[in-house]
């Protein structure tokens, strides 16, 4: 059900070096079936790519056996909940959107962005892998489809639907294995003058807070704001903004256009993306030190845990 990577999804290079290895661990996102039966394990692995600094897992789960039927939804966190209702009005308000404007999210899982997309008026249209939830929120009355955002879904939702005003991406690129073929579809679906909106986890929290509890086999890549903006730039996009949310131990959201596009240049915040991009060079994040001292700081983490535990134990507790 996996395959190994041994090239970075970025920028195809080979200079890929380990520096955290969490062993073999089940997947997540759902439940045993017979309790006779043993989960079965993969490696977790992440790798520094020395060329371009994406972070990224050695191995790729079969998609389709991990989305096909998806327990986790969207919906049920209040917080995210509050995230993407922030997250809708500031777009609708900024861009003067309206119902003739169709806003696509990718990844709409049981529909919560696109129900406050609805809210706020405009046209809009879910894209959601996992039956299940696309059937939770086609019967919410928020029109999904059941497809994995990819070439070939981007001209069918162009042929019937038109081009997106704005594309939506929350939590989901850091999921995709061929990010070439996503930002390909990206490129078909946008409108000239639309606008890419994604939102990631954050590296530089991911490393400073010691987040690898956020490492698990759905999670692909870990990018820094370097490697996004030389993905991006490869296929005719750039970034105009940048903004951070604490959302999910550490978010990004970036703001992305097509290079010819002259009409969002009116919103472009280029101090933020420097600052964000020196940060990141700051923090030698760019350079595999850092990452080294990052695996002996888990490993302490590690080594205390266990001494926690095997002291209670030994008490009794």
């Amino acid at each position: 059900n996996y395959k190994s990577i041994t090239r970075c999804r970025i920028c195809n290079g080979t200079n890929l070096t380990p520096y955290l290895d969490l062993g073999a661990i089940p997947l997540v996102n759902r439940y045993v079936e017979d309790e006779n039966i043993r989960d079965p394990r993969y490696p977790l692995k992440v790798f520094l790519c020395r060329n371009c600094s994406l972070s990224q897992l050695d191995i790729v789960v079969d998609p389709k056996f991990l989305y096909s039927q998806y327990l986790y939804r969207s919906s049920i966190s209040t917080t995210f909940k509050k995230h993407c209702s922030l997250f809708a009005s500031g777009i609708v308000e900024q861009y003067n959107l309206g119902k003739n404007d169709l806003i696509v999210d990718v990844a709409s899982n049981d529909g919560c962005l696109i129900a406050e997309f609805k809210a706020n008026g405009t046209g809009y249209l879910g894209v959601e892998p996992a039956k299940n939830l696309a059937r939770i929120a086609n019967d919410s009355g928020l029109r999904t489809i059941t497809r994995f955002f990819c070439v070939e879904s981007a001209r069918y939702i162009l042929a019937n639907y038109g081009p997106a005003r704005v594309i939506t991406a929350t939590n989901v690129l850091a999921h995709v294995d061929d990010v070439h073929n996503f930002l390909n579809a990206v490129n078909i679906l946008l409108d000239e003058n639309g606008i890419f909106v994604l939102e990631v986890p954050y590296l530089v929290n991911f490393i400073n807070k010691k987040e690898f509890d956020t490492v698990y086999h759905e999670h692909l890549s870990y990018f820094l704001l370097k490697p996004l903006s030389i993905l991006l730039d490869d296929h005719n996009l750039e970034i105009f903004d940048v903004q951070q949310f604490i959302i999910h131990g550490g978010t990004i959201r970036v703001y992305a256009r097509k290079k010819e596009n002259k009409e969002g240049r009116v919103f472009e915040r280029l101090e933020a993306i420097k600052w964000l991009m020196d940060l990141e060079e700051d923090l030698g994040l760019h350079d595999f030190p850092r990452y080294s001292q990052f695996s002996g700081d888990v490993e302490i983490i590690k080594h205390d845990l266990i001494s926690t535990l095997t002291s209670l134990k030994d008490n009794n507790k």
